[in-house]
């Protein structure tokens, strides 16, 4: 569906037949994603729920061959006003299709009703990817809708989405490794370290578990224990998570690698919210502020609750001075709850909080470095005074005490 021209003569609007419902306020959302899809003519708030969906699926389809992205988008409205209608489900069945998750898709194509307009597509669609699957597809959906929450950084239904994996298949190894993350965030550092050595030790060529091991070792300040599988992952021959290896390379400050990682999910279409964040970022430490700001508002037109996506942008609108250097990740994926309450050492982490730590982060580091004045210390904040993070005001702060 091609946005309508300007000098589109106007229709006249019949008035002949009542429409069968008005369409509700609650789809004003919705609407308003659509109307630069229809024709200038069509009053879309005189539309049924039949005709809105019918209207949002063209425009989902028009766009899904070109701009995956912005399909997604036209994908998580129909989701956000009418969930489990069939023109929501083939929509979700074939972005499913086009991101390689097979089961998934298989799952949401066979769900379409068999008398709808799209059934017959959706059960020949279905019968096409059910010779491609094993007797364990049901387990593969449900990992795959797991990743693909992760990936969006809907971290509480991904959990739920591994756990009933774990529930009904407990052995599955894509599920521990999928849990370990999520748990991870959730402060079981040291148990989610413990059960990733040992999947690395039984699966040494799992790219997620290695790429897990690593983000944990590295994010509790065992570095030295970390680098050698930062190597490794960089060096990694075979298929890999394009955002879990962009996620590694954004905690090592790694800006080359996030960019070129994220050039191969475009050239790929398997751009995702975080993906274009961490891009986004990348770009600003480089300067290229425009260029990040254009990431940012692309990543939350993807997913608008990616909070760490939303407070990075509302940065890049302040004054130079009062600007915060971009940050990959909030404070609390650096450190947890219970490292600050037990006031753990955090000197590992020290030079990874000043350099790429959210405002948060950066002045609790800050913080360590007036408070515990040794001689590395003293390095460290001379070396953050001439990186120009963080605002001016902490450097001010930090330049006046050593």
């Amino acid at each position: 569906m091609e946005p309508a021209e300007k000098n589109q003569p106007r229709r006249a609007r019949s008035y002949a037949k009542p429409r069968r419902r008005p369409a509700p306020a609650s789809d004003q959302q919705l609407l308003d994603f659509l109307a630069p899809w229809v024709p200038i003519w069509v009053d879309l708030g005189s539309l049924s729920e039949p005709e809105i969906r019918e209207l949002a699926f063209q425009g989902f389809a028009s766009l899904l061959s070109d701009d995956v992205s912005l399909a997604e988008g036209f994908a998580w409205q129909m989701q956000r006003c009418y969930p489990n209608q069939p023109e929501t489900l083939f929509a979700w069945g074939s972005l499913h299709l086009v991101g390689g998750r097979e089961a998934l898709a298989y799952r949401m194509f066979t769900a379409v009703p068999i008398n709808h307009k799209l059934g017959k597509a959706a059960r020949e669609s279905a019968h096409d990817l059910r010779a491609g699957l094993g007797e364990d597809w049901e387990c593969q959906a449900a990992s795959q809708e797991a990743q693909f929450h992760m990936a969006r950084g809907a971290l509480a239904r991904a959990e739920e989405c591994a756990r009933e994996v774990l529930k009904r298949w407990p052995d599955d190894l894509t599920a521990r490794v999928d849990l370990s993350t999520i748990l991870f965030h959730a402060g079981h550092r040291q148990q989610m370290i413990d059960l990733c050595r040992q999947v690395v030790n039984e699966h040494p060529d799992h790219f997620s578990a290695v790429a897990n091991l690593f983000t944990f070792l590295y994010l509790t300040g065992q570095i030295e224990e970390a680098l050698p599988l930062g190597q490794r992952l960089r060096n990694w021959k075979g298929t890999f998570s394009l955002q879990k290896a962009a996620e590694c390379a954004a905690l090592q400050g790694d800006d080359r690698g996030v960019l070129e990682i994220f050039r191969q999910a475009v050239e790929r279409g398997r751009e995702t919210p975080l993906l274009y964040h961490l891009a986004a970022v990348a770009q600003a430490r480089k300067g290229q502020w425009r260029v990040a700001i254009d990431h940012w508002q692309q990543a939350l037109e993807l997913n608008q609750d990616l909070e760490v996506a939303h407070e990075n942008l509302l940065n890049a609108a302040r004054p130079k001075n009062r600007r915060h250097s971009p940050w990959p990740f909030p404070l609390e994926m650096w450190v947890s709850r219970q490292q600050l309450e037990e006031q753990a050492d955090l000197t590992p982490l020290l030079p990874v909080l000043l350099d790429r730590g959210d405002p948060q982060a950066t002045e609790l580091a800050a913080g360590l470095l007036l408070r515990h004045r040794t001689p590395e210390n003293q390095a460290l904040a001379r070396h953050f005074l001439a990186s120009q993070r963080g605002t001016a005001r902490l450097r001010e702060v930090i330049a006046a005490c050593i």
